[in-house]
This record gives structure tokens, C-alpha cells and sequence, in this order.
């Protein structure tokens, strides 16, 4: 996974670049497939969302923050 970070992060022109994207457009330049982010308030909106999507069979990825610079 080291290697795929660090040849993402020269094509991106930087670590820095690399750091200021968030996970799911990272997973996008990845994966090559079109994601969305969320941000939740209620734990039982993030459950109802994670619920529906696995249902629809999509990936899932989640994190505990983005920092944003």
C-alpha cells in the first residue's frame, strides 16, 4: 500500500496535495469509479446510510476525520 500512496502522491505533484483530498476523492483516483462523501450529525442517520448502501451493494469506506488544509 506504501508504494500505491507514494505514486499517487507524485502524480498528484506532492504529499501535500496528496493530504489536502478527502478519502472518497482519494478512493476515486484509485478505484477509477465516481464516489460520494457524507457527514453526519446523528449516529442514527450514518447507520441508516451504511445500512442502505451495502444493501445497494456499493463499498464502503469509512473514517474517523479529514483534516483540510
Amino acid at each position: 500500500m506504501l508504494l500505491i500512496e507514494k505514486a499517487w502522491a507524485k502524480l498528484m505533484g506532492s504529499y501535500f496535495a496528496a493530504e489536502s483530498m478527502t478519502p472518497d476523492q482519494f478512493m476515486e483516483d484509485l478505484t477509477g469509479y465516481p464516489t460520494s462523501g457524507a457527514l453526519f450529525k446523528a449516529k442514527k442517520d450514518k447507520i441508516k446510510h451504511i445500512v442502505e448502501s451495502s444493501e445497494r451493494g456499493y463499498p464502503i469506506v469509512l473514517t474517523t476525520g479529514c483534516r483540510r488544509m
